[in-house]
């Protein structure tokens, strides 16, 4: 049996890693919103919503990015469907004149529901803004804003924390992606790829979830970044985050997705300044102040190292060792043959890059006013931002008689949601932009002329 999944996780990850295109094209500014179980910004929830988040800001730094999360813990999808989908999404689907709209909705245990009715509840879901459930439990279509800039997406649920990582999670997962394929949306499915990994650690005692319970099924941050990477996977998203190639015997330079300029070789110490179009999503690495760890998800699937390519390619250039620096702070130490073969500077912790995607993560962790050093605790008393907004919804929400679009245009809710609209564009949109970075490859000890020996 163990045989038999090995085989099929090995189809599903070639599957994964061969999509052609990024599903998700933005174009204009846009919104994202998270409409699903359990508190995906708290490491007792999923988590991972706040990485799908980055590798969208930091991939589209000329536009705007507004970002929402509106999960519940312990909802169910009929909960969702005929409650949290009105109150909470309404809102942000209402910005569809002016934004790109992308929602993230999840198949959920909670409910113990099984393929069938998590079919037609998720189909209902997939249908809004179009269709809707007002306060009284009525669904209708009462929605006058633009629906051709919506973009949705269901995610399959994660596998939780048996000997077999629970089959039957695959199995209702799958009925949420039957009503996405039925009505053109995409479907990512996490049990499939992961479900081997989760089986493995689970008999190795390798404990990749939160607690102590029979069955949790609420990951820890390396299973959570495993789901980010399968997700990117699926989604098509484009890896090859920029490619600098450099020649060690002549000044010729070709680029993707940047510009380098400056370039110059004396000796053993090439240099050039680089100023890319993006830059790949950062994550918890456990320094830095970082209390969580991400990094153990390429012990458990080594493939993910190479998720996103920031790569630096220096043809011809001699065998040897040599300091990789940035901006005047050695971030590797690549051999020959690695530069001559293209370094991917993805993984280099400390490099400005790297310190970047942390700080735009960092932000989009205080909108859901969680300490972003813990992803656990919170960041200011009170309610904040994200959770003042959501305490405004439900109080408009809980007198609302007049239908769903009605609701939307409530100065105090629209009022919120220009304080977290605000937050975005002035702390995580200037975070996402590039700026020009100098680098210097030497090779170590130096490679002396004879005449200097």
């Amino acid at each position: 049996m163990k045989h038999f999944r090995y085989i099929r996780f090995c189809l599903v990850f070639l599957a994964l890693t061969s999509s052609a295109a990024d599903w998700i094209s933005v174009t204009t500014n846009f919104c994202t919103h998270q409409l699903q179980d359990s508190f995906d910004f708290s490491q007792f929830g999923n988590g991972d919503g706040c990485f799908r988040e980055e590798q969208l800001a930091l991939y589209n730094p000329t536009h705007y990015g507004r970002f929402f999360c509106n999960s519940h813990s312990g909802a169910g999808n009929f909960l969702m469907l005929t409650n949290d989908d009105s109150m909470y999404g309404s809102i942000v689907w209402s910005m569809s004149s002016s934004n790109q709209v992308i929602t993230w909705f999840t198949t959920s245990d909670n409910g113990g529901v099984g393929s069938n009715d998590m079919y037609a509840q998720t189909f209902q879901q997939l249908e809004a803004p179009t269709m809707l459930y007002d306060r009284f439990g009525n669904f209708t279509n009462d929605w006058t804003f633009p629906t051709n800039t919506v973009q949705h997406i269901m995610l399959g649920d994660y596998p939780q924390w048996v000997s077999d990582a629970r089959p039957g999670v695959l199995a209702y997962s799958l009925g949420g992606s039957n009503a996405a394929s039925a009505q053109g949306w995409h479907f990512a499915d996490r049990w499939s790829p992961l479900a081997l990994i989760v089986s493995n650690a689970f008999a190795a005692g390798d404990h990749l979830f939160q607690g102590t319970g029979v069955s949790e099924d609420h990951p820890r941050f390396p299973l959570q970044f495993c789901g980010s990477c399968t997700y990117w996977q699926q989604e098509g998203v484009d890896t090859n985050t920029f490619t600098a190639t450099l020649d060690w015997n002549s000044s010729s330079v070709t680029t993707n997705h940047c510009t380098v300029s400056g370039y110059s070789r004396v000796g053993s110490a090439l240099t050039f300044s680089l100023l890319a179009d993006r830059q790949a999503p950062s994550f918890d690495t456990g320094m830095g102040g970082f209390t969580n760890d991400c990094r153990h998800a390429f012990d458990l699937i080594p493939q993910f190292t190479n998720t996103f390519m920031e790569v630096v390619q220096v043809l011809n250039a001699p065998d040897g060792t040599y300091n990789l620096a940035m901006d005047g702070t050695v971030i590797a130490t690549p051999t020959g043959a690695q530069l001559r073969a293209g370094y991917n500077l993805w993984l280099c912790y400390n490099s400005a890059l790297f310190q970047q995607g942390l700080q735009v993560l960092s932000y989009l962790r205080i909108l859901r006013n969680i300490n972003p050093m813990d992803a656990s605790s919170t960041y200011t008393n009170g309610n904040y931002l994200m959770g003042d907004l959501r305490s405004n919804e439900a109080a408009v929400w809980s007198t609302n008689t007049l239908g769903n679009t009605f609701y939307t245009t409530q100065t105090i809710v629209s009022n919120k949601a220009q304080v977290v609209i605000n937050f975005c564009d002035t702390m995580i949109h200037p975070a996402v932009q590039q700026t020009n970075h100098t680098f210097s490859i030497t090779s170590f000890p130096p490679r002396y002329a004879p005449f200097h020996r």
